[in-house]
Protein backbone atom coordinates (compact mmCIF):
# COMPACT_ATOMS: atom_id res chain seq x y z
CA UNK A 1 0.00 0.00 0.00
CA UNK A 2 1.19 3.59 -1.33
CA UNK A 3 1.05 6.19 1.59
CA UNK A 4 1.03 10.08 0.00
CA UNK A 5 2.98 12.42 2.48
CA UNK A 6 0.60 14.30 4.55
CA UNK A 7 -0.69 17.69 3.38
CA UNK A 8 -1.28 15.32 -0.02
CA UNK A 9 -4.52 16.31 -1.64
CA UNK A 10 -5.68 14.47 -4.54
CA UNK A 11 -5.55 15.76 -8.49
CA UNK A 12 -9.69 15.38 -8.55
CA UNK A 13 -9.97 17.87 -5.21
CA UNK A 14 -7.33 19.90 -6.84
CA UNK A 15 -9.29 20.49 -10.03
CA UNK A 16 -12.34 20.80 -7.55
CA UNK A 17 -10.62 23.35 -5.28
CA UNK A 18 -8.87 25.64 -8.43
CA UNK A 19 -12.86 25.05 -9.92
CA UNK A 20 -14.23 27.14 -7.15
CA UNK A 21 -11.33 30.27 -7.14
CA UNK A 22 -8.83 28.19 -5.43
CA UNK A 23 -5.66 30.05 -6.99
CA UNK A 24 -3.84 28.08 -4.71
CA UNK A 25 -5.04 24.76 -5.93
CA UNK A 26 -4.22 26.47 -9.04
CA UNK A 27 -0.88 26.45 -8.42
CA UNK A 28 -0.53 22.91 -6.87
CA UNK A 29 -1.64 21.88 -10.54
CA UNK A 30 0.83 24.02 -11.91
CA UNK A 31 3.69 22.21 -10.10
CA UNK A 32 2.63 18.32 -11.04
CA UNK A 33 2.14 19.59 -14.72
CA UNK A 34 4.67 22.24 -15.94
CA UNK A 35 7.45 19.61 -16.86
CA UNK A 36 5.03 17.40 -18.87
CA UNK A 37 3.34 20.47 -20.72
CA UNK A 38 6.81 21.87 -20.82
CA UNK A 39 8.17 19.02 -22.54
CA UNK A 40 5.25 18.10 -24.77
CA UNK A 41 5.58 21.67 -26.49
CA UNK A 42 9.52 21.18 -26.45
CA UNK A 43 8.68 18.24 -28.84
CA UNK A 44 6.00 19.94 -30.83
CA UNK A 45 8.36 23.23 -31.57
CA UNK A 46 12.06 22.36 -31.15
CA UNK A 47 12.79 25.75 -29.32
CA UNK A 48 12.68 26.23 -25.50
CA UNK A 49 11.53 29.50 -25.98
CA UNK A 50 8.27 28.68 -28.05
CA UNK A 51 7.90 25.81 -25.78
CA UNK A 52 8.13 28.01 -22.74
CA UNK A 53 5.35 30.14 -24.07
CA UNK A 54 2.95 28.13 -24.73
CA UNK A 55 3.27 26.43 -21.09
CA UNK A 56 2.36 29.58 -20.05
CA UNK A 57 -0.39 30.30 -22.52
CA UNK A 58 -1.73 26.47 -21.51
CA UNK A 59 -2.19 27.62 -17.68
CA UNK A 60 -3.32 31.17 -18.63
CA UNK A 61 -6.23 28.98 -20.86
CA UNK A 62 -6.65 26.55 -18.38
CA UNK A 63 -7.13 28.92 -15.10
CA UNK A 64 -9.61 31.29 -17.43
CA UNK A 65 -11.48 28.25 -18.60
CA UNK A 66 -10.65 26.25 -14.99
CA UNK A 67 -14.87 26.09 -14.55
CA UNK A 68 -15.50 24.55 -17.97
CA UNK A 69 -13.33 21.90 -17.62
CA UNK A 70 -15.81 19.02 -17.70
CA UNK A 71 -14.18 16.31 -15.89
CA UNK A 72 -14.80 13.37 -18.87
CA UNK A 73 -11.31 13.01 -19.47
CA UNK A 74 -8.42 13.65 -17.09
CA UNK A 75 -7.12 16.91 -16.04
CA UNK A 76 -3.27 16.17 -17.58
CA UNK A 77 -5.51 15.25 -20.89
CA UNK A 78 -7.46 18.30 -20.87
CA UNK A 79 -4.61 20.49 -20.33
CA UNK A 80 -2.35 18.51 -22.98
CA UNK A 81 -4.73 19.00 -25.48
CA UNK A 82 -4.75 22.95 -24.46
CA UNK A 83 -1.10 22.47 -25.01
CA UNK A 84 -1.28 20.77 -28.17
CA UNK A 85 -3.52 23.21 -29.60
CA UNK A 86 -1.35 25.94 -28.95
CA UNK A 87 1.63 24.54 -30.25
CA UNK A 88 -0.37 23.56 -33.87
CA UNK A 89 -1.89 27.08 -33.60
CA UNK A 90 2.32 28.67 -33.37
CA UNK A 91 3.11 26.00 -36.48
CA UNK A 92 0.39 26.88 -38.39
CA UNK A 93 1.05 30.72 -38.04
CA UNK A 94 5.09 30.37 -38.44
CA UNK A 95 5.10 28.54 -41.93
CA UNK A 96 9.24 28.33 -40.89
CA UNK A 97 8.45 26.96 -37.77
CA UNK A 98 6.58 24.05 -39.43
CA UNK A 99 8.87 24.10 -42.12
CA UNK A 100 12.09 23.40 -39.61
CA UNK A 101 9.59 21.07 -37.51
CA UNK A 102 8.58 18.68 -40.88
CA UNK A 103 12.64 19.02 -41.57
CA UNK A 104 13.76 18.13 -37.59
CA UNK A 105 10.93 15.11 -38.00
CA UNK A 106 12.32 14.22 -41.38
CA UNK A 107 15.84 13.85 -39.46
CA UNK A 108 14.53 11.21 -37.55
CA UNK A 109 13.85 8.93 -40.16
CA UNK A 110 16.73 9.71 -42.27
CA UNK A 111 20.15 9.91 -40.56
CA UNK A 112 23.49 9.56 -42.11
CA UNK A 113 24.09 6.01 -42.99
CA UNK A 114 27.33 6.32 -44.74
CA UNK A 115 30.24 9.33 -44.92
CA UNK A 116 29.71 7.85 -48.68
CA UNK A 117 28.14 11.18 -50.78
CA UNK A 118 25.91 9.23 -53.08
CA UNK A 119 24.29 7.57 -49.64
CA UNK A 120 24.55 10.98 -48.33
CA UNK A 121 22.98 12.50 -51.45
CA UNK A 122 20.12 10.17 -51.73
CA UNK A 123 19.41 10.29 -47.66
CA UNK A 124 18.82 14.09 -48.33
CA UNK A 125 16.73 13.67 -51.27
CA UNK A 126 14.21 11.50 -49.08
CA UNK A 127 14.69 14.09 -46.37
CA UNK A 128 13.66 16.28 -48.52
CA UNK A 129 10.19 14.37 -50.35
CA UNK A 130 8.92 13.27 -46.49
CA UNK A 131 9.22 16.95 -45.92
CA UNK A 132 6.99 17.87 -48.78
CA UNK A 133 5.08 14.80 -48.39
CA UNK A 134 4.01 15.54 -44.98
CA UNK A 135 3.60 19.15 -45.75
CA UNK A 136 1.20 18.34 -48.35
CA UNK A 137 -1.13 16.39 -45.43
CA UNK A 138 -4.32 18.03 -45.28
CA UNK A 139 -4.12 20.26 -42.10
CA UNK A 140 -6.69 17.30 -39.87
CA UNK A 141 -4.17 14.38 -40.61
CA UNK A 142 -0.36 16.30 -39.53
CA UNK A 143 -1.48 16.40 -36.51
CA UNK A 144 -3.01 13.06 -35.58
CA UNK A 145 0.13 11.39 -37.65
CA UNK A 146 2.88 13.33 -35.60
CA UNK A 147 1.35 12.16 -32.66
CA UNK A 148 0.77 8.66 -33.35
CA UNK A 149 3.36 7.93 -35.68
CA UNK A 150 6.37 10.31 -35.30
CA UNK A 151 5.83 11.16 -31.04
CA UNK A 152 4.65 7.23 -30.64
CA UNK A 153 1.34 7.90 -28.68
CA UNK A 154 -0.94 5.84 -28.46
CA UNK A 155 -4.24 6.15 -30.72
CA UNK A 156 -6.18 6.83 -27.57
CA UNK A 157 -4.03 8.82 -26.42
CA UNK A 158 -4.39 10.88 -29.52
CA UNK A 159 -7.73 11.29 -29.35
CA UNK A 160 -7.61 12.10 -25.78
CA UNK A 161 -4.78 15.19 -27.12
CA UNK A 162 -6.95 16.05 -29.84
CA UNK A 163 -10.54 16.05 -28.32
CA UNK A 164 -11.57 13.69 -31.22
CA UNK A 165 -13.38 10.12 -31.04
CA UNK A 166 -11.44 7.29 -31.57
CA UNK A 167 -12.70 6.16 -34.43
CA UNK A 168 -12.04 9.66 -36.14
CA UNK A 169 -8.20 9.35 -35.29
CA UNK A 170 -8.00 5.98 -36.87
CA UNK A 171 -9.62 6.82 -39.81
CA UNK A 172 -7.22 10.21 -40.11
CA UNK A 173 -4.44 8.32 -39.10
CA UNK A 174 -5.09 5.47 -41.92
CA UNK A 175 -6.02 8.20 -44.67
CA UNK A 176 -2.73 10.10 -43.77
CA UNK A 177 -0.53 7.15 -44.12
CA UNK A 178 -1.96 6.29 -47.34
CA UNK A 179 -1.70 9.97 -48.97
CA UNK A 180 1.84 9.95 -47.75
CA UNK A 181 2.47 6.28 -49.39
CA UNK A 182 0.47 7.83 -52.50
CA UNK A 183 2.89 11.53 -52.18
CA UNK A 184 6.15 9.16 -51.87
CA UNK A 185 5.49 6.28 -54.35
CA UNK A 186 7.43 7.89 -57.42
CA UNK A 187 10.25 8.13 -55.58
CA UNK A 188 10.14 4.63 -53.96
CA UNK A 189 9.27 3.67 -57.06
CA UNK A 190 12.93 5.23 -58.47
CA UNK A 191 14.76 3.87 -55.79
CA UNK A 192 13.49 0.29 -55.71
Amino acid sequence: MQVKPEGFISEERLVEQAAGGDYDAFEQLVERHAGGVYHLALKMLHNPADAEEVLQETFLSAYTHMANFRRQSSFKTWLYRIAANHALTRLRKDKGKLEQWLDDEAELVTTDRSSDPEVAAEDEELRRRLIQAMDALPPAYRPVFWLRDVEGLSTQEVADVLGLELANVKTRLLRARLKLRELLADYVGETA
